[in-house]
C-alpha cells in the first residue's frame, strides 16, 4: 500500500537523519576536543551515510516507478529525495570540518575559536527541529 511505503521513506529519512545527527555531535565534540583521532573516525563514517542516501533514493524512484503516487504521496517522496540529499551534504561537510580538525589539532588554541561551538549548537538544534518537522 502506498500510505505505508511513503512511511518507509519517511523512516528511511530520518534514520538517515539521525546518523547525521550524532555525526554532527561527533564532530562538535572533536572539534572542541581538538581529538584527530575522532576527526578521522568521523572521515571514515562517511559511507554509511553516503549508502544510505543512495537506498532513499532507489526506493523513492521505485516507489514513483511502481506506486505511481499524486498529490500529497508525490510530495512526500520528493521532499523525502530533497531531504536525503542535503543531509549527505551535511555529512560531507562534516568530512571537510573533520579534516581541518585534524590539521588544527597540531596548533595552539586560538581565542577567536570559543564562538564556534555556540554557533554550532544553534544549527545542530535547527537541523533537529528540521527533521523533528519532517517526521511529523
Amino acid at each position: 500500500m502506498l500510505t505505508n511505503d511513503v512511511a518507509q521513506l519517511t523512516a528511511m529519512v530520518s534514520q538517515l537523519g539521525g546518523l547525521v545527527e550524532t555525526r554532527y555531535r561527533a564532530t562538535l565534540e572533536a572539534f572542541q576536543a581538538r581529538d584527530s583521532e575522532q576527526a578521522a573516525a568521523i572521515r571514515m563514517g562517511d559511507k554509511a551515510l553516503n549508502t544510505m542516501q543512495r537506498e532513499v533514493d532507489r526506493y523513492a524512484l521505485q516507489l514513483l516507478a511502481l506506486q505511481h503516487p499524486y498529490a500529497l504521496e508525490l510530495r512526500a517522496v520528493i521532499v523525502g529525495v530533497r531531504i536525503a540529499g542535503l543531509l549527505e551534504q551535511i555529512g560531507d561537510l562534516l568530512v571537510g570540518i573533520a579534516r581541518r580538525i585534524e590539521s588544527i589539532s597540531l596548533h595552539p588554541k586560538l581565542s577567536q575559536a570559543i564562538a564556534i561551538p555556540n554557533l554550532a549548537i544553534a544549527v545542530q538544534a535547527n537541523l533537529t527541529q528540521a527533521l523533528d518537522a519532517f517526521s511529523h
